[in-house]
């Protein structure tokens, strides 16, 4: 597969996908697939991830918020580690990933689809709504589609998705330049919001927004949702989880 991994450039991404309207002519249902991948398979990729061969980010874009409702050290806060699997097609060290998530990916979503971006998910604080359609693709696969998201284990969390779909990575950013009218209730109820979103989420962008689905993190099951789309975690401290890791993959397709 070799050649596979070359990108589009920023400038062509960004005016061809985000800036212009193409995203109003394309669409992915919400979807889970249970037992997706097995116990081995997802060891398989936690031991990739943990090995020197792949690239590591430290995320700490939450910090403001974790300064301001739990008092955090901003020197000492985490929002995630990501474990990249970069040039996942091309880099023969990533062949034996390869070999079992391409098929899976064509067997569920049909040919011509590929693992744009890939990564091992290490998150360590709720990360607040926003969509994956900025991160640009590969030539042979240019076309957004879904996000898909494989969590190592059972955790007491859930991802919701909402209806709402943008090129712009912020919801109230996207609801203010296109005039979209508050609704004066929040989208999921005030016992949801406390036990769910509070403190960490603001009620504003929920007034916005339309739940279309939601996702309860299960060992090796498989969600996928439209890069578009707004998504979110829940507020997993709620729930007395300090932590989850999963596969995270946003695709693309020919």
């Amino acid at each position: 597969m070799s050649g596979i991994d070359e990108r589009m450039s920023e400038d062509e991404y960004k005016s061809t996908y985000i800036e212009s309207d193409y995203y109003k002519d394309t669409q992915f249902d919400s979807l889970t697939i249970d037992n997706w991948l097995n116990d081995d398979e997802l060891k398989i990729f936690k031991d990739a991830g943990y090995s020197e061969d792949s690239f590591k980010v430290r995320d700490t874009a939450m910090a403001p918020l974790a300064k301001f409702h739990y008092d955090q050290d901003p020197e000492e806060h985490l929002t995630a580690n990501y474990m990249i699997f970069s040039n996942f097609y091309d880099d023969p060290k990533w062949s034996h990933l390869v070999d079992i998530i391409q098929p899976k990916l064509e067997k569920t979503f049909g040919n011509g689809i590929y693992a744009s971006h890939i990564h091992l998910l290490d998150s360590h604080f709720p990360y607040g709504l926003h969509n994956d359609a900025e991160q640009s693709n590969m030539k042979i696969a240019p076309h957004p589609a879904w996000t898909l998201i494989v969590p190592l284990d059972d955790y007491d969390s859930t991802t919701y998705v909402f209806k709402e779909r943008s090129g712009v990575k912020d919801p109230v950013q996207w609801a203010t330049q296109n005039n979209i009218p508050r609704n004066e209730d929040m989208c999921v109820s005030r016992e949801i919001y406390e036990r769910d979103f509070a403190p960490i989420t603001s009620e504003e962008p929920f007034h916005y927004l339309t739940v279309d689905s939601t996702f309860k993190w299960k060992k090796g099951s498989c969600f996928a949702a439209d890069r578009y789309k707004y998504h979110c975690s829940d507020n997993f401290f709620n729930h007395s989880v300090n932590s989850k890791q999963a596969i995270i993959m946003w695709t693309s397709r020919k």
